[in-house]
């Protein structure tokens, strides 16, 4: 998807990350395999090609972030989502919400998180999406709003690549997300 300022600060402040952002036409199997992340960005839709690409990650063990789009087609997202087993989309929500606990025993939230504390001003999304919470793949939830709804979900079989479900667009969020703590 598009490449935001957020998504390349993140990752190119890590020199074991090479971004290389792709318009949505497929990516071809030799990028998927020398890939160790996908993250797919601001996508309004996700198409059958995409599909199977991330279905196809996951099977090489490599790990696959969503960040959804403001105007989302559910119907295609729901689609990749039952074939994952992780679960669908309910509905689209717009009021504005805080995030307001982290997953510390998770090891990756444990590593990030390290630094803040419970009086750290965390940033608010002015509009996600609620998920329903039946899904046959395992799953932890990393991020959590003030009303208890999954931010960051944490989708992963054992021997299979991760997916990291994001329920808001980097742009929806209202913090500066780059520079604030997180």
């Amino acid at each position: 998807g598009q490449a935001s300022k957020f998504v390349k600060y993140a990752f190119d402040v890590d020199r074991h990350f090479d971004v290389k952002p792709h318009d949505p036409s497929p990516i071809s199997f030799s990028e998927l395999e020398s890939s160790s992340l996908l993250v797919y960005n601001q996508l309004e839709g996700i198409s059958p090609v995409q599909s199977k690409q991330i279905l196809e990650m996951l099977k090489l063990k490599k790990n696959v972030a969503i960040f959804l789009h403001s105007q989302i087609n559910m119907a295609s997202y729901n689609s990749l989502f039952e074939q994952l087993g992780i679960g669908t989309i309910e509905s689209k929500e717009t009021q504005s919400m805080a995030i307001q606990s982290i997953n510390k025993e998770d090891k990756l939230m444990k590593d990030i998180f390290s630094t803040i504390d419970n009086q750290s001003e965390l940033p608010k999304t002015s509009l996600y999406y609620k998920m329903s919470n039946f899904a046959k793949m395992p799953r932890e939830v990393l991020l959590s709003l003030q009303n208890g709804y999954p931010f960051l979900i944490q989708y992963g079989r054992v021997g299979e690549g991760k997916i990291f479900l994001f329920a808001s667009s980097i742009e929806d969020i209202k913090a500066n997300y780059a520079e604030s703590m997180l």
